[in-house]
């Protein structure tokens, strides 16, 4: 029991590494053992804190007020979700998808500013790579009609924001298939 405790106290504390990789090692020790039943239990553990680490992306600072913008299109749609993240908490997720009418070069932008424009903008706003380009564009929309100045981040490497745009795209990709899946019936 006690165990399990300091299990959780270390994977709310963001150590989860260390303990999957003691759990692993158990695991690995009772499957040598044909301790097959066991072992299967600590595997079910190592998945469920697989899904806390992917679900629940946290920052405890109060200051934090981002937004994680994800966008696809995929053959005639575009599908959209959005992180909100206000106090270093995920308070909202909206997604969404439309179908593109008509091929235009600026579709990225178009759906950025419908959104945005019955919104509050955040001091932050987190975005992938491929949209750097559009950066100018962005923040000037954002000046000239929200009268404010948003940081647009492009993480790369590995940290905090990219955890939460690679979240925000597992979110994303997890519509897309429900989507294509619900046409295909």
């Amino acid at each position: 029991y006690n165990e399990n405790i300091n299990e959780v106290i270390e994977i709310l504390k963001g150590n989860s590494s260390k303990i999957l990789k003691e759990i692993e090692k158990k695991m690995k020790e009772l499957s040598e053992n044909m301790e097959y039943e066991r072992a299967i239990t600590y595997r079910e553990k190592i998945e469920e804190i697989k899904k806390i680490e992917n679900n629940q992306i946290c920052e405890y600072g109060k200051y934090i007020d981002e937004d994680v913008f994800a966008f696809e299109e995929k053959e005639r749609l575009i599908f959209v979700c959005i992180l909100n993240i206000r106090e270093g908490k995920i308070i909202n997720k909206h997604s969404f998808h439309v179908e593109k009418k008509i091929e235009e070069e600026d579709i990225f932008e178009r759906v950025f500013t419908m959104y945005y424009d019955t919104k509050t903008i955040p001091k932050h706003i987190i975005l992938k790579n491929i949209y750097s380009e559009k950066e100018s564009i962005l923040k000037e929309w954002i000046k000239i009609e929200k009268g404010t100045v948003s940081e647009i981040h492009y993480p790369i490497i590995n940290s905090r924001r990219k955890e939460l745009l690679d979240m925000a795209y597992t979110n994303l990709n997890d519509d897309i298939k429900k989507q294509l899946f619900q046409e295909s019936i």
